[in-house]
């Protein structure tokens, strides 16, 4: 089965029961509380994204944690399923193809599926480990050969993460915050469809949460403008077009919702957050799993050197500033 968000716990549990115990600890405290009926029924209700949240983590971040499990347990093909055409980014050698996957609809999160333990930028190499053209299949392998395994004790030993300072951890922690951010905005979509008449008390934090999601603008110049196009000096030109077209996409998104809280009613302003909320994670997505690891198995130090010089012009979104890199000229 192909996991995202919306899959719930009795969902997943029927297609893959080996990740029973590991679920069932994450939910053993609420469902304490409810009894065994109210747990049940929890279960048929609750979403991975619901898990998640209680978890204080990220659905990406749970996402990842359970497809590790399940490569843990020998069951990763219960919870990998494929799609037409590439299955994960390892079976995805020509970047090309997959962009045109993505930019004809398909969901990166299932083309990622295939990927086990996969755990953002700090499971992979230090910057410029592989030097010149890689494979996607190369840059997948390099992240994963360090990659730590989510909620569990005597994995691999530590990998090594991107210096304070470094563009590479700078995109991502921008993009961990950002993930926080759309997560309050979903929780405050969600109580808006439960109970319209909350609309007037919401609406403060929807304008809030507006305001720091426009900050995204300068990240997302970051890395079109100061990382694509050091890729496409090794033929990985796809990567900026993709980013471009999913940004653009979420600013101009940005502008519609907050018209539309300004000036029209809890239904259609709901339905302009869900919109956004969907491009925008698509776009984090895309950055997550694609520009990070290419990036990185790709760049070398003195092309980090220059994005670093360039970062300080434009900014930082949601986060201060961060700390010269690198430490020694």
């Amino acid at each position: 089965m192909i996991l995202s968000a919306e899959t719930t716990v009795h969902d997943l549990l029927a297609g893959c029961p080996e990740l029973r115990p590991y679920v069932e600890a994450l939910l053993s405290q609420g469902d304490q509380a409810i009894g065994a009926a109210g747990a049940a029924k929890r279960r048929r209700l609750t979403t991975i994204a619901d898990v998640a949240r209680g978890a204080n983590l990220t659905h990406h971040e749970l996402l990842r944690a359970l497809q590790a499990e399940a490569a843990r347990l020998g069951v990763a093909e219960r919870v990998a399923g494929a799609g037409a055409g590439a299955s994960s980014l390892e079976e995805a050698d020509d970047l090309e193809a997959l962009v045109e996957q993505l930019e004809q609809g398909r969901d990166l999160l299932e083309l990622v599926a295939g990927i086990r333990g996969a755990g953002g930028v700090s499971g992979a190499r230090r910057p410029g480990a592989l030097r010149g053209p890689v494979t996607l299949r190369e840059a997948c392998v390099a992240r994963r050969s360090a990659a730590p395994q989510p909620f569990k004790t005597g994995g691999p030993e530590t990998p090594v993460e991107p210096d304070p300072g470094h563009p590479l951890d700078t995109l991502q922690r921008e993009i961990e915050a950002a993930e926080q951010v759309l997560c309050m905005l979903r929780s405050a979509v969600e109580a808006m469809e439960r109970e319209p008449a909350e609309w007037a008390k919401l609406r403060h934090l929807v304008f809030r949460l507006l305001d720091l999601l426009e900050g995204l603008e300068r990240h997302y110049r970051r890395a079109v403008e100061l990382v694509c196009p050091h890729l496409g000096r090794y033929g990985r030109g796809e990567l900026g077009r993709l980013l471009f077209a999913a940004q653009g996409d979420v600013m101009r998104l940005l502008a519609e919702v907050r018209r539309d809280v300004e000036d029209a009613g809890p239904k259609a302003a709901t339905a302009a957050c869900r919109r956004l909320l969907e491009a925008a994670t698509q776009s984090l997505r895309q950055e997550e799993y694609l520009l990070l690891p290419v990036a990185e198995a790709t760049l070398g130090e003195e092309e980090w050197r220059e994005v670093r010089g360039g970062e300080a012009t434009i900014g930082w979104a949601l986060i201060e500033a961060p700390p010269p890199w690198p430490a020694r000229p």
